[in-house]
């Protein structure tokens, strides 16, 4: 191939005007979506935001969604701190522009690989590609779903990352010093997604997919010890931590799930996604799948699964130097970016989201699988054939996604159609349940959670009984009584939400409702969690527990209690500051020295600079501490 074909472009003016044509579908698509409302881990992760003194500091240093606390996507949400609760289509409406960068960035990134192929009209075959992957309805549950900024974000900066890169490879033909410099720097660029969300630390292999199946054609190519260091350490860096380092079994103690069978469900999950992203189904698209089945042994759809990964495998293997090379790199980018979230990390087994970035090789592989496929057979087949073909899906696709963004911009359509999809999701029931509380329907709520908890005893979690004693305090002719049987249930049941339950709990017995629940009542029940070995064995929970425990013994004026429970069961070197700091209040408010003492010995020494993450009131404890004479 010659290098005047791979430098032929559109006029600046020209393709700018392109990559904002591709961008006019999905906004137009996408804008009836921005009326809905908070959903799901939206209100946990944006929850802070209402206070009034919070600081900036505070809200992003303290960020809980992933091992690096995501700063960069807290800030974003942070910068919006004013529209929160009360104007979700703010936050909605940031999430669409970035869809929008991440479209342009798609078109960039296409166009330069038509480039580096030799195809003549380069803006045609991009901008097609980009319109049809800016439209899949899959994407409504990241770009519609607030707190999924992380993996917009996150894809933003591959994505920069990704066209750049070809960008310069195709630009300069070989590289010079400085040329490495400007390379190395947008490989980082990818990288520094990873403080949007994890997810971008796979950046190196989505570079790698592009220079082995794209760019290995081209005259020349960088130094292979330069593209290992850039594409493959810091992958491999992160399997030793998983694998090495950290105990990556131990998550897997708050699950009702193995190891070996959620890499046996993920098998069946793969093909579910690739369904959902290229033959949607408004049926199975929905952001709530915490009710997928879970395989427990190998059947005939584990073994068709297995079968499809291994032919998979197969096509990657020996599609790279075939004229089918796109379906391999479609497979390679797909597969390679489900790597994180998709294999041995014990995270939720469904989410939508998490196709995002992955379906962007997929679309782009099939679309020049199928340009050359037509290419190769344009003297049996007529051109009108694929051109209608093309335009049907993208129809088709872009009716779905005006349906599902309708549906998503009225909280009422959101959950009926959440119920109607999904019925035994227990997500679903609850998102239901919320929406009648919010109007004021409480005993609806009720009728709800006590109709769906007799219909699937089977799926039976604490948190259901919880929310009926949390309508209870909001209407006393809900029936709740806290008795041996429903102790038996607590200290026996899964695993679940239940923590936010019980914090909505305290707060109102603090605002002096609950009064049908006795303080101690409500301490039995947090015994009862603490000792439940699915709660006990997730340590976050267990000492949310012991945080609860600690705080109704100090409001109730117990201080002894609250000094013995907030230290006592509890190894102070492990624990994280804000309950270091819990602790440190109570030992001080109890004058217990000694306790306070050590727990304030430990702070010094772990968190010498911790004091900017907090609010003043906490800073004048902090400086108590910092001054004292141990």
């Amino acid at each position: 191939m010659e290098l005047s074909a791979i430098k032929r472009r559109l006029p600046g003016g020209a393709f700018l005007w392109t990559a904002f044509a591709a961008l006019i579908p999905p906004l137009a698509l996408y804008l009836p979506g921005l009326g809905g409302g908070f959903y799901l881990d939206d209100i946990p992760n944006l929850g802070p935001l209402s206070q009034p003194d919070l600081s900036w500091q505070q809200y992003i240093l303290n960020g809980f969604s992933g091992p690096l606390g995501r700063p960069l996507s807290y800030l974003s949400f942070y910068l919006q701190h004013a529209s929160y609760p009360a104007h979700p289509a703010h936050f909605k409406a940031v999430n669409l522009a970035i869809h929008l960068l991440n479209t342009a960035l798609v078109y960039w990134l296409t166009s330069n690989l038509c480039k580096a192929r030799g195809i003549a009209v380069t803006w045609k075959t991009a901008l097609s590609c980009t319109i049809l992957w800016g439209i899949l309805p899959v994407h409504i549950s990241t770009v519609l779903y607030v707190v999924q900024r992380m993996t917009l974000l996150s894809a933003f900066f591959v994505l920069l990352s990704c066209a750049a890169y070809v960008h310069i490879r195709l630009k300069r033909i070989p590289w010079g010093k400085m040329d490495y410099i400007l390379a190395t720097g947008w490989v980082g660029v990818g990288y520094l997604g990873v403080f949007a969300k994890e997810n971008a630390i796979l950046t190196g292999l989505a570079l790698a997919s592009l220079e082995a199946f794209f760019l290995s054609t081209l005259p020349w190519r960088p130094a292979r010890l330069w593209r290992w260091i850039c594409f493959y350490f810091p992958f491999l860096m992160l399997v030793i931590h998983l694998t090495v380092l950290r105990d990556i079994t131990a998550g897997y103690a708050s699950r009702d799930f193995t190891l070996s069978e959620r890499l046996l469900t993920q098998s069946r999950v793969i093909f579910d996604y690739l369904k959902i992203i290229l033959a949607p189904d408004l049926n199975d698209l929905t952001l709530y799948h915490d009710n997928f089945p879970v395989s427990r042994s190998v059947g005939l759809q584990e073994l068709w699964s297995l079968t499809g990964l291994a032919t998979c495998l197969t096509l990657i293997i020996k599609g790279r130097h075939r004229w089918w090379f796109p379906l391999s790199f479609a497979l390679t980018w797909f597969f390679s970016l489900h790597l994180l979230e998709s294999t041995i990390i014990p995270l939720e087994i469904y989410f939508e989201h998490r196709n995002y970035l992955p379906s962007v090789g997929l679309i782009v592989g099939l679309f020049f699988l199928a340009k050359e496929a037509i290419r190769r057979a344009q003297k049996r087949v007529r051109p009108s054939i694929p051109h209608t073909a093309l335009g049907i899906m993208m129809a088709w696709m872009a009716t779905i996604t005006a349906v599902e963004s309708k549906t998503w911009g009225n909280p009422l359509q959101f959950v009926s159609a959440a119920w109607y999809k999904n019925p035994d999701s227990l997500r679903t029931m609850q998102e239901l349940s919320s929406f009648y509380l919010a109007h004021n329907k409480i005993g609806v709520a009720y009728q709800l959670q006590s109709r769906w908890k007799q219909a699937h005893p089977e799926k039976y979690t604490p948190g259901i009984d919880l929310r009926i004693l949390m309508l209870s305090c909001l209407d006393p002719k809900i029936p709740f009584q806290w008795d041996e049987n429903m102790r038996h249930a607590f200290l026996t049941g899964k695993l679940d939400m239940s923590v936010d339950v019980l914090q909505e709990i305290l707060d109102r017995k603090i605002a002096g409702q609950c009064e049908h629940l006795r303080w101690q009542d409500y301490q039995d029940i947090l015994d009862s969690f603490a000792n439940n070995p699915n709660y006990r064995k997730n340590g976050r929970v267990f000492l949310f527990l012991k945080k609860f425990k600690t705080i109704s013994s100090y409001v109730t004026g117990d201080l002894e209690q609250a000094l013995t429970t907030v230290i006592s069961d509890i190894n102070l070197e492990t624990v994280d500051f804000d309950y270091l700091l819990l602790a440190a209040s109570i030992a001080y408010e109890a004058n217990a020295k000694a306790e306070f003492r050590k727990v304030a010995t430990i702070i010094r020494a772990r968190y010498p600079y911790e004091w900017i993450k907090l609010g003043k009131h906490q800073r004048d404890l902090v400086q108590k501490i910092h001054s004292a004479r141990l």
